[in-house]
């Protein structure tokens, strides 16, 4: 029989092929824009035949325009009811095309927005050879982001793993290109975090059936393979392979907790993982604070429970002194004693901030962010494995919580088995659950202790049945043995199934050639000082592939800059609109600051610059001398204001127009409300929690209430000059006029209309 370490390793090598094949899904299924566009308007095109088909058929006697509505209805119907038939339908019609067209493109886009802030800080390196222009502590100044100032940023090593894959492959494949290689990067960190996982299931005694199902449903978890697919090139695999990685050398330094030398050995390389994962991660010391109180509450239950195991006790104390001594001097040396409390400041902020927002003066854009918005715990299932994943995980739990139990009940040593290895895994699991509760976004660390109590919960499952099978004395009780085993062999199958039907919903191709195109022609058409005034979303794809700066992105999304930029964009009036853009992009919002410091509240200085903004310099001087008497200062915050500004433009996109429902509520928020709850402890009780729907209706009420927007509203027909759309709006395309009969809508002149020449209109 081969030993525990060769299945072991067999298992590996079996979990990670399935693991990084599955990941490929992106590279191997792609098909370029055309060919998608293509087979999704060839299929849609069919099912709207069939609508109108099935409509006339029915109704013969209707007249052309019900008929068309009715057979409107009938066709969104069959969207919903066949959405799976018809996207598997389109998915083969696009790979038939794709073989078919004469010129193919390589390779996809990167995946979402993110990685593309980091594609465009490794090209930084390759081409400057540094992240940014300046570097300060733990920062670097990235001069592309919140113009015109520049935005200090943590460093990272991320772009440098890039580099280093990039490098490698370009050695046997020469003409790879760059977004190619690093889209390898998060298979590679997915890979190596298998590593420490089963180190960690050895280390528990875990039987290698159970391993090899456990690998499976780590590698396969709907949340860690999103975010691990091939071109997700952003930090998320990290916060997998460090963590695990650090709880694996923690937990073999209690395994020699009496063994001075090897214990400190493990403690110190667990202390320099923590310090690169540092470089990584802004929340590391999420992760840092978790281990800490785990050793401190190992410490307090032995001095309570275990006064027998003395050395135990004082080897446990030297450990925490030594953990917390060498991390400090460890991440002080990598940025500086100053920084190490400044990085843990800004980390625990920034996690609180994502938890608890506060009731800031300025408004809130986080409410938008889908990931940054509570998760149910269904939700927190779906997306780690499902229900049965979840139910060996409680066991697991349960397990651990009485492993400790019978330690202390029967005044045993306590040892990395049975209490120092439960005690962390139940802190970790109960608080990141937590953690993922307030914030979708945190789900993927919940993975960190399910993956771990999952196997211990299985094996913990075949050990009661194992046991309840010896009493009975059965020749053939070895068979047994084996269908119990075959059967948790089986349930590696379950991810598979799971996976099939979700992949294509887990990959999200939002950068395509009309983007890329759109880059190609703000780089080679524009100044290399320009700003591009746009909302924020494609602001990281503006600062990697057209080299040009941005009022805010991704990065910098919760930032007063939002505000002007949506009074911008909902202004009627172009000269005041001008002004905002004047002020933003020659010192965001220093101006309104410059006014802080001069005792006006965050109301008053947004109204005094709205005021002056529209004016030339002249007719803002004479209208600040009535508010500041004091020619310096009146002369200063003019150059905030009305210093000629560099090239400036402006991007308008598709979506930006369909969802510009952000711009109302940031636009017209009421910053003396805000104030006046802050300063009244009475009013800021009667403030929703900040996790409920009433604060979000709350927010909005600061902001003049809900708007009433539309979504798209399709063509239905056209009769001579007047094109009639769903809800009965009809548009005269001679004198444009627009009327509507709408039960939803209501009847009258909409306020506002956008019309595109693609046929379909939005509401306001």
């Amino acid at each position: 029989m081969p030993s525990r370490t060769i299945k072991y390793l067999f298992i590996g090598l079996i979990s990670l092929t399935i693991g990084t094949y599955v990941r490929l899904h992106p590279l191997l299924s792609y098909s370029s824009d055309d060919s998608s566009e293509k087979a999704t308007i060839i299929v849609l095109t069919k099912l709207r035949e069939v609508a109108n088909l099935q409509t006339e058929k029915q109704n013969p006697f209707l007249e052309k325009t019900q008929r068309d509505i009715l057979a409107k209805n009938l066709f969104n119907e069959l969207i919903k009811k066949e959405k799976n038939n018809i996207n598997i339908t389109i998915n083969k019609l696009k790979m038939e095309l794709e073989k078919n067209r004469p010129q193919k493109s390589q390779t996809p886009y990167l995946l979402e927005a993110d990685p593309f802030y980091y594609y465009g800080l490794t090209e930084n390196i390759l081409t400057t050879g540094h992240l940014g222009s300046k570097v300060q502590g733990g920062k670097f100044l990235n001069d592309l982001m919140l113009a015109p100032l520049g935005h200090w940023v943590p460093l990272t090593l991320h772009p440098y793993i890039g580099i280093f894959i990039y490098k490698t492959i370009q050695f046997f494949y020469p003409s790879i290109s760059l977004m190619h290689a690093v889209s390898f990067t998060p298979l590679l960190i997915s890979g190596l975090s298998l590593i420490p996982f089963l180190l960690l299931l050895f280390l528990l005694n875990i039987r290698p059936t159970v391993a090899f199902t456990g690998s499976i449903f780590y590698l396969l978890s709907p949340i860690f393979l999103k975010r691990s697919l091939y071109g997700w090139y952003d930090n998320d695999p990290y916060n997998l392979f460090f963590p695990l990685t650090i709880l694996c050398l923690f937990f073999y330094a209690f395994q020699h907790l009496k063994e001075n030398k090897k214990m400190i050995t493990f403690i110190i390389l667990m202390s320099l993982a923590i310090t690169l994962y540092a470089h990584f991660w802004q929340g590391w010391m999420f992760l840092f604070c978790i281990l800490s109180a785990s050793i401190i509450g190992a410490f307090i239950l032995q001095r309570i429970f275990l006064k027998k195991f003395l050395l135990t006790f004082k080897e446990t104390g030297l450990s925490l002194v030594i953990f917390l001594t060498t991390s400090f001097l460890t991440i002080s040396i990598a940025f500086g004693v100053k920084d190490f409390f400044i990085l843990f400041a800004e980390g625990w902020a920034a996690l609180k901030n994502f938890l608890t927002p506060q009731l800031s003066v300025w408004p809130d854009i986080f409410i938008s962010v889908g990931e940054l918005h509570e998760a149910s715990l269904g939700t927190i299932i779906e997306l780690t494995g499902g229900f049965l994943f979840f139910s060996f995980i409680l066991l697991g739990v349960f397990k651990n919580i009485l492993d400790i139990f019978l330690t202390i009940k029967t005044k045993s040593e306590p040892n990395v088995q049975n209490f120092f290895m439960p005690l962390t895994m139940v802190l970790l699991f109960l608080t990141l659950l937590v953690l993922s509760l307030g914030a979708q976004r945190f789900i993927l660390l919940c993975l960190i202790p399910f993956s771990i109590l999952f196997p211990v919960g299985l094996d913990k499952t075949l050990c009661f049945f194992e046991n309840i099978l010896l009493q009975f004395k059965n020749k053939k009780i070895h068979y047994i043995f084996f269908a119990l085993s075959l059967s948790v062999l089986l349930l590696s199958l379950i991810p598979f199934s799971s996976i099939r039907s979700q992949i294509n919903t887990l990959v999200t191709n939002i950068y395509n050639d009309a983007w890329d195109n759109t880059m190609r022609e703000i780089k080679t058409k524009t100044p290399s000082e320009s700003i591009i005034a746009t909302w924020w979303p494609p602001g990281h794809f503006i600062t990697s592939m057209a080299k040009r700066r941005v009022i805010f992105d991704g990065g910098t999304i919760n930032v007063p800059q939002g505000y002007w930029l949506a009074n911008f964009f909902l202004s009627q009036d172009e000269t005041e609109a001008l002004g905002i853009l004047r002020m933003l992009h020659n010192s965001g919002n220093q101006a309104a600051e410059y006014l802080e410091t001069l005792g006006f509240p965050v109301s008053l200085s947004v109204t005094i610059l709205k005021t002056i903004l529209p004016l030339n310099r002249q007719q803002a001087y004479q209208k600040l001398k009535t508010i500041i008497p004091d020619d310096i200062k009146i002369n200063h915050l003019l150059s905030l204001t009305h210093k000629k500004p560099p090239a400036s433009y402006c991007l308008l996109y598709n979506e930006f127009v369909e969802r510009n429902i952000q711009l109302s509520f940031l636009g017209n928020w009421n910053f003396k409300a805000i104030e006046t709850i802050n300063k009244d402890p009475q009013e800021f009780k009667k403030v929703p929690n900040r996790h409920s729907r009433e604060y979000i209706d709350f927010l909005w009420q600061l902001s003049g209430g809900v708007k009433k927007y539309s979504g798209a509203l399709p063509q239905i027909s056209k009769e001579n000059h007047t094109i009639i759309f769903a809800e009965n709006i009809k548009i005269n395309l001679q004198d444009m006029t627009c009327t509507i009969s709408s039960n939803q809508y209501g009847k009258g002149i909409p306020y506002s209309l956008f019309y595109l020449l693609s046929c379909s209109c939005f509401l306001r």
